[in-house]
């Protein structure tokens, strides 16, 4: 069963990480690859506190895209170290570094964990919409791409259209506020 469970959660990956460039991953996250990473980080560490538990699913709740928002886990593989430290740098100043581009509207990421390691190869992100980007996201009406600078340029991507898909089922119906999901409450919202 966990075999099963553990494919389906690699082909939602799959269909939801975008390459930009050489150096630059993106991961769109979901409700279901948040519960599995926090799931995964509990079967590889093994905690016997319940206080860890709760700190392990406090640290990644924030990863669970609410109504009218997109989260994602940037990555950054090799590369110039310098190239990777300024563009987690433009981050942690608020810079428009990393861009969601729908059609003509630009959506600036913005760093979801301002107090986490600035050095560290990964960082977590979230791109705010408001109701006009994310009414042209579930209408698929405009082309979407990634853009991140990264060395000095900008270098840019398509979505797939499987990507773009995904987003648009993540978003739902509505993304007004009163229709925010629900946090994580507790350790039985992993099962």
């Amino acid at each position: 069963m966990r075999a099963r469970y553990r494919g389906r959660i690699i082909e939602l990956k799959r269909r939801r990480r975008v390459t930009v460039g050489l150096h630059v991953s993106v991961l769109f996250e979901s409700r279901e690859t948040v519960l599995y990473h926090i799931q995964e980080m509990l079967w590889l560490e093994r905690p016997v506190r319940p206080e860890r538990v709760e700190e392990e699913v406090a640290e990644y709740d924030r990863l669970i895209p609410r109504a009218g928002e997109i989260t994602a886990t940037l990555m950054i593989q090799g590369g110039p170290w310098v190239a990777g430290q300024a563009l987690i740098e433009g981050l942690v100043a608020g810079q428009a570094v990393v861009l969601l581009m729908l059609g003509e509207r630009r959506v600036a990421a913005e760093l979801l964990c301002p107090e986490h390691d600035p050095s560290c190869p990964v960082q977590y992100l979230r791109f705010p919409l408001d109701r006009d980007a994310a009414r042209a996201l579930l209408e698929r009406s405009v082309d979407v791409h990634l853009g991140v600078h990264y060395a000095g340029e900008i270098e840019t991507v398509a979505l797939p259209r499987e990507t773009v898909d995904e987003l648009a089922l993540g978003l739902g119906a509505d993304s007004t506020p009163a229709a925010r999901a629900p946090r994580l409450s507790s350790v039985a919202d992993l099962g």
